[in-house]
């Protein structure tokens, strides 16, 4: 994809007003930036949304613009006396800090659309997006190169991508397989946490400890 426009046009200055623009998620590398922000920006800039995002955003300068004058106003005598209190509080976390646990994060990457893509294996090669023209929940990776992401609406993710193909939520599926992964990690973990059905919280160390006891005897 051709970059279309420069870094200080409109749609550039004002792409941090959408959740749904940027390249941070897995499988953006090399998705044209400047192409994504022009379309984004086009499609939204008369919207309600965008207007109300501009109002927020001024409202958020104000706030900047408010603690810069409080920084401003901090004699050196009272910075040093911060430094020196955010040196002493580090150095108190650091000693109550503790690296006894193994404690780690799995997050289920293009979960929705990978369970698609399980049961229609000719999506595999295709750009696909779990969602509709309102909302996309997540796409996969063909997707994403060409800047579609989750939180997205559909209508814009089809200019950006016109051969995208839509496949609709089926949140009872993916919750049968969530709990299938979770009962896995239940054998490690018993009392893991799990938030949303694509992300789980557990600690490994005791599953790591008899696993290493069970290597030496």
């Amino acid at each position: 994809m051709a970059s279309c426009i420069g870094p200080e046009n409109d749609s550039s200055r004002y792409s941090h007003l959408f959740s749904f623009s940027g390249l941070n998620k897995a499988g953006m590398d090399g998705c044209d930036k400047d192409t994504q922000e022009r379309i984004i920006y086009e499609m939204s800039k008369n919207s309600s949304y965008f207007k109300q995002a501009e109002r927020q955003d001024k409202q958020t300068d104000a706030k900047i613009s408010a603690i810069k004058t409080l920084f401003d106003a901090i004699t050196d005598k009272q910075e040093s006396h911060l430094k020196l209190a955010a040196v002493n509080k580090s150095v108190d976390i650091e000693k109550h800090r503790s690296f006894d646990r193994i404690c780690c994060v799995l997050d289920m990457d293009m979960f929705y659309a990978a369970v698609e893509i399980r049961d229609n294996p000719h999506l595999k090669d295709l750009p696909v997006a779990v969602g509709g023209a309102s909302m996309i929940c997540t796409a996969n990776y063909v997707a994403r190169k060409f800047g579609v992401r989750s939180a997205m609406p559909g209508f814009i993710a089809t200019k950006l991508c016109p051969n995208l193909v839509f496949v609709n939520c089926n949140f009872e599926k993916y919750e049968r397989v969530a709990s299938q992964i979770r009962s896995i990690i239940g054998d490690y973990d018993p009392h893991f946490h799990s938030h949303s059905l694509d992300e789980v919280y557990f600690d490994l160390t005791n599953a790591a400890i008899n696993k290493h006891n069970q290597l030496i005897n």
